[in-house]
């Protein structure tokens, strides 16, 4: 769990891929690779995203998880077809268990202090502020205050505009859909331009 941590926070943008197709979503995938963008996250909303999680899994530029975890089984399962990491849109007490057990960095959704002290209480190390963009960077500040040591990834309003802010604001990463790999250039499979979002949005980054 320490290593995963620790490639989160150098790598600091995670790709929140929910391609229609799994060739789609791998070739999305290494696109965003080949332009800086390593931390990779698939989401159980598309189409047999295992078999995603499979065809990526062997890949050390790569480091891989899963996201919208909802269940024991869902996290059971993307951890056995390759998942270095899971994330959940909110709290899923035995799914963070389940990464305790295994040594697995499990990263709930949290959106308020009583979420955000329960996800910690269970052994959470990293939690998902979600969604970012009702409280935008601001709103770590808010939460650094009684946590101080609280390790943060929004995801859901991110964009190239406030990218610094967030991290200004205490973020320890950042969760981008579709502000990094837009669904439009994926289902016409337009990998340069996501390729040249990865370098800029990487670019970015203070």
């Amino acid at each position: 769990m320490k290593e995963t941590l620790e490639r989160i926070q150098k790598g600091r943008v995670i790709a929140v891929l929910r391609g229609d197709t799994v060739e789609k979503t791998v070739r999305t995938a290494e696109a965003l690779v080949e332009g800086g963008v390593n931390l990779i996250e698939i989401t159980y909303t598309m189409d047999d995203p295992l078999a995603a999680i499979e065809r990526l899994a062997g890949r050390d530029d790569i480091l891989l998880g899963a996201g919208t975890v909802l269940s024991l089984k869902d996290a059971r399962a993307a951890r056995a077809a390759g998942a270095r990491f899971l994330v959940s849109p909110c709290l899923i007490p035995e799914v963070v268990g389940y990464g305790r057990e295994e040594n697995l960095l499990v990263m709930p959704g949290i959106f308020t202090p009583t979420e955000a002290f329960q996800a910690l209480s269970l052994g959470a190390e990293v939690l998902k502020l979600f969604p970012g963009s009702l409280g935008g960077p601001d709103l770590i500040k808010a939460f650094r205050g009684p946590f101080p040591g609280l390790k943060l990834v929004p995801t859901g309003g991110v964009e190239k505009e406030n990218l610094r802010a967030w991290f200004a604001a205490g973020a320890l990463a950042v969760g981008m859909g579709g502000n990094l790999a837009p669904r439009e250039a994926i289902q016409r499979e337009d990998y340069d331009s996501i390729r040249a979002k990865a370098r800029e949005i990487i670019g970015l980054l203070p």
